[in-house]
């Protein structure tokens, strides 16, 4: 059974559990800070989630975000949604193929490829813990990645555990290879980040498609005039 709960990334909703989410399941946040806040407000949907019901997108009325973790077969937008995801700017992240860049092209939104777990060693439970790394995008920043250490112990810094994180080139999808981002990170993880099939495919679909953050075709042309008009003045 589908339902809601508070999204731990940010300030909104994540539809847990499974099948259909319902527009019953959004009528108690109606009006709280979770579909409301000034700031913006995000909307995550996990892989077993296979339909949300039209009306619950524009429940959320300062919606900044939405997270697709799977690829559902439908996501209802009424005429009132389709606004609210136009003015909003709203940014869509999920994988490259999926419903979720499907969406945003059909809906002329931005789009970002999702964090991609890429290497995994060790267990929470022995000396070392567990060793977890992951690529992250943001749209217009770059990319980075965080190793991370999970053990056990009073905290994670005094057990010797926590984040590091190493930032790419925004382009390192035209020449980077497994191996090169595994020879940068944790010697721990090294055999599962050669090894790991999504990391190559991304690197191919990206270098493909021109990168990990697509814009609608006249945003780009927006963001390129101003970007000459800028550069023009400072010749002057």
């Amino acid at each position: 059974m589908a339902y809601l709960s508070s999204s731990w990334k940010g300030t909104g909703l994540r539809a847990g559990g499974d099948g259909i989410l319902s527009v019953s399941k959004i009528k108690p946040y109606e009006g709280d800070n979770h579909v409301t806040d000034p700031l913006g407000v995000r909307f995550e949907i996990s892989a077993d989630i296979s339909e949300v019901e039209e009306g619950v997108l524009e429940c959320f009325t300062t919606l900044k975000e939405i997270t697709f973790e799977g690829s559902p077969k439908r996501l209802g937008v009424s005429e009132k949604a389709r606004r609210l995801l136009q003015e909003n700017d709203v940014l869509i992240r999920g994988k490259f193929g999926s419903y979720a860049e499907r969406f945003a092209k059909e809906y002329g939104l931005r789009f970002v490829h999702s964090d991609i777990k890429i290497g995994r060693s060790g267990n929470y439970f022995e000396n070392h813990g567990s060793d977890v790394i992951t690529l992250m995008f943001e749209p217009d920043e770059k990319p980075r990645i965080c190793q991370s250490n999970f053990c056990q112990g009073i905290s994670a810094g005094s057990s010797g555990g926590g984040d590091v994180y190493l930032y790419l080139p925004k382009d390192f999808y035209l020449t980077y290879s497994n191996k090169d981002i595994a020879d940068i990170c944790w010697g721990t993880c090294y055999d599962s980040i050669l090894k790991n099939s999504e990391l190559g495919a991304f690197l191919a679909k990206a270098k493909k498609k021109g990168g990990y953050y697509i814009v609608p075709k006249k945003d780009k042309e927006k963001s390129d005039k101003e970007k000459q008009e800028k550069e023009n003045k400072e010749k002057k």
